[in-house]
């Protein structure tokens, strides 16, 4: 209803922004000299603030009426039940001259304004958790009997309000995609595109649900792809399973060998990484010398069997050259057997 300037009974239902930008002409009949209304709200009228996403609160003229009990610009009754985590935002000094009811949601003042004490129990209503009622003034939104203020775990959903990102949500404290969404209720935590209850890495993006080594981890979420047993930040290759590391420093890399490649086994292995002929430590590959018998394996002419004098027999008649130790004469059928130790010796039968 509205009544000469003022806006008396009924209800104004708000959704989204509230923004009054429009002012009345003039001022009260009885002084038109009075700042013009741009919103002007008694009796029984309410604006009821029910948004579901985080709602703006703004007057163009928000100042005060200095000869009259209200502000020329003010709610009369101004309730929230904005459902948003973010709650209202007061942009410009707000006034409520009969009752604030915030049902406990959130809002927030930027610029301060004028507010009443409808229970009468001389906590303002903004400043009054429960505005209707003068036995209690302090929040205690899970009614555990500790105050909000005092209280680390205001839901006690066992998740402290400063880990919580919804402090005020039992059912509620984690949002990976910052969608507004708690990740209980989310079916799909990482806005992937990929539901989460066939997403390999649920809580970190990756459409594409790359999985290297197949064990049902994507890629993005996998600290090791090849399923080497080396995590990626240390492997040399982290796709390749036979290429990670050389641990012992032995000029092998440790997955050389292997186990499984992709599967389930670490196949990082210092102990059998290569052939080590001489055993001290070198695999051939990286070792000058493979037999350790003092002479460089591109001048041996056994490099695989120690052979310090380099005897070669026949080295004028067969052209192999070819060490008499190693070398197979006439009929003989010489056979190298690999020992424990790595070490090789040549049975010739």
């Amino acid at each position: 209803t509205y009544a000469g300037p003022m806006l008396k009974e009924g209800l104004l239902e708000v959704r989204g922004n509230f923004t009054q930008m429009s002012s009345h002409d003039e001022g009260s009949s009885s002084d038109a000299t009075l700042p013009a209304w741009n919103f002007n709200a008694t009796d029984n009228h309410k604006v009821l603030l029910s948004g579901v996403e985080k709602q703006f609160v703004s007057f163009a003229d928000p100042g005060t009426q200095t000869t009259s009990s209200a502000p020329n610009s003010h709610f009369n009754i101004l309730e929230i039940t904005n459902s948003s985590n973010d709650g209202v935002e007061f942009t410009t000094a707000t006034h409520v001259s009969k009752l604030f009811e915030h049902n406990r949601s959130e809002f927030s003042l930027l610029n301060g304004g004028q507010f009443v004490d409808y229970d009468q129990d001389t906590h303002l209503d903004h400043l009054d958790s429960y505005p209707t009622d003068p036995t209690k003034w302090v929040f205690d939104w899970d009614e555990d009997g500790i105050p909000d203020d005092l209280d680390p775990d205001d839901d006690n959903d066992d998740v402290l309000d400063e880990n919580d990102a919804f402090p005020r949500d039992p059912n509620e404290w984690a949002d990976n995609d910052a969608d507004g969404v708690g990740d209980n209720a989310d079916l799909d935590d990482d806005d992937d595109e990929v539901v989460d209850t066939v997403d390999n890495c649920p809580l970190i993006k990756n459409t594409d649900q790359m999985d290297t080594d197949g064990d049902l981890f994507g890629d993005n979420c996998d600290n090791d792809q090849d399923n080497d047993g080396v995590l990626n930040g240390g492997d040399d290759d982290p796709l390749d399973p036979f290429l990670c590391e050389d641990s012992d420093f032995d000029s092998c890399n440790d997955c050389a060998i292997g186990n499984d490649g992709f599967g389930g086994l670490p196949d990082n292995d210092p102990l059998n990484d290569g052939l080590d002929t001489d055993s001290n430590g070198q695999c051939n590959i990286g070792d000058l010398d493979d037999d350790n018998d003092g002479v460089l394996d591109e001048f041996d002419n056994c490099p695989l069997i120690p052979n310090a004098d380099q005897a070669d027999e026949d080295r004028f008649q067969d052209g192999e050259g070819g060490g008499d130790v190693c070398e197979i004469q006439d009929s003989e059928l010489c056979i190298p057997i690999k020992a424990k130790n790595n070490a090789v010796t040549l049975i010739c039968l």
